[in-house]
């Protein structure tokens, strides 16, 4: 249809240009009147034509125009939902390291805030960089917390600015702890191949039930009494045993940590 439609207006103009010559050269003179008679039905179907022509190009006009204004409202949209999404995290972070901050002044501990900026590329390894690092006070052994003062893991490796941090969920971390009883049985807290925290080395003759909480014994010099680790959600006991074992759960999501805080303990304040 648009191609039909062009060719009438090409046919069009190029009749109309050739009797504009024509009767500049006074070519047509002698045949005015037949001259008229064969463009008035061209004049007649022309003007109409012309304002289909006219009609059609504004509203391509006005489509290009809307199309562009669609474009750059989808624009102004997705920066208004990353600038939001920002403003979120941002605002999460502030309200996570109010709780955390409230923990360790309300425990008296000096502490180092930190980012989690990277995680290790072993995928068996539960292991997090943070921004921190030994020009902060970081050394290897300290604690490292999340959220309302919760122990994620322990620095293994420092350099100038930056830490790494092993998780208590890797299977080769091992935290003195205890259950808070009234005996604070003590046992060892171990990572379960990233999946969950084991208590083991529990002496049978403790005591111990589901909903009670777990902490830092403080047998670690590098490591403060009183952080928290979760709570006991199951108790195993086998009676030929010595020791039972407790699983523990947490309410940190290690695979999106952000804001953390290295404690710094008083053996290095006192160094």
């Amino acid at each position: 249809m648009r191609s039909r439609i062009w060719a009438f207006s090409l046919l069009t103009l190029g009749v109309v240009g050739l009797v504009i010559i024509g009767h500049s050269l006074g070519i047509l003179t002698p045949f005015g009147d037949l001259t008229a008679k064969v463009l008035r039905p061209l004049q007649g179907s022309g003007w109409p034509f012309a304002q289909q022509i006219d009609s059609w190009l504004t509203q391509r006009d006005s489509e290009d125009s809307l199309r562009s204004e669609n474009e750059s409202l989808k624009e102004e949209r997705d920066r208004l939902l990353q600038e939001n999404s920002r403003l979120l995290s941002e605002v999460s972070d502030l309200e996570i390291t109010r709780e955390e901050r409230a923990f360790l002044d309300d425990k008296g501990l000096r502490y180092v805030s930190s980012r989690v900026i990277g995680r290790s590329s072993d995928a068996i390894l539960e292991q997090v960089i943070i921004n921190v690092g030994r020009d902060d006070g970081v050394q290897v052994g300290f604690a490292v917390t999340a959220e309302s003062g919760f122990l994620i893991g322990k620095v293994t490796d420092v350099s100038g600015s930056i830490a790494k941090v092993l998780l208590i969920t890797d299977q080769r971390t091992e935290i003195a702890a205890e259950v808070q009883n009234e005996t604070g049985a003590p046992g060892i807290v171990a990572g379960q191949l990233g999946l969950s925290l084991a208590m083991k080395l529990i002496p049978q003759n403790e005591v111990i039930q589901s909903d009670q909480r777990v902490i830092t014994s403080g047998l670690e010099s590098s490591i403060p009494k009183g952080l928290l680790i979760g709570t006991i959600s199951e108790v195993s006991i086998n009676p030929g045993d010595i020791f039972q074992e407790a699983t523990v759960s947490t309410p940190i999501d290690f695979k999106n940590l952000g804001v953390v805080s290295v404690i710094i303990p008083e053996i290095a304040n006192d160094a």
